[in-house]
């Protein structure tokens, strides 16, 4: 059986609300990928270098993602360095938050005065200036093309693996 024959035919009809520039990612994609009889699909080691749009390199992409690392470390230092005092000063302040903008990303971080963290005895042990760092990127499935993409494939996989395939 070919592999185009063992997969469903996935039809572009998303009323606009999928790019082209994402169908044809995922026309490249699907064409790379390698489904094995136990569920894992291979053959995407070089699929986010290979597919990177024209005139941006890996070279670009690695100076990206050094500095958001960078600036997460810096906005845990730097909160760390702004919670310290205030917490001597306000015993009440049990901890700090912060959160803001970089590109479409969300940095942020939570600096506690005290928090337990397990011993590796079976029991706790009171770490104070403990943080936890975040770093979001938005990928909203409730929402454009990532909620169209789930409602086509939600229905191409009902009709093929649930109740009416069977019954078919």
């Amino acid at each position: 059986m070919s592999k185009e024959k063992d997969a469903p035919e996935l039809k572009d009809d998303f009323d606009g609300k999928v790019s082209q520039r994402v169908l044809n990612l995922a026309g490249k994609l699907q064409g790379m990928m390698k489904a094995t009889n136990t569920g894992l699909i291979t053959g995407m080691d070089n699929a986010y270098e290979e597919n990177l749009p024209e005139g941006l390199t890996m070279k670009h992409v690695k100076l990206k993602d050094q500095y958001d690392r960078d600036m997460s470390c810096a906005t845990r230092l730097a909160q760390g360095r702004v919670s310290i005092p205030l917490m001597e000063e306000h015993p009440n302040v049990t901890e700090t938050t912060v959160e803001f903008q970089g590109g479409s990303a969300t940095f942020g971080g939570t600096f506690y005065r005290e928090h337990k963290v397990p011993d590796g005895k079976d029991s706790t042990k009171t770490v104070y200036g403990h943080h936890v760092s975040y770093y979001e990127a938005p990928i909203d499935s409730s929402k454009g093309a990532m909620r169209a993409i789930a409602q086509h494939l939600n229905s191409v996989a009902a009709k093929a693996l649930g109740k009416e395939a069977v019954a078919s």
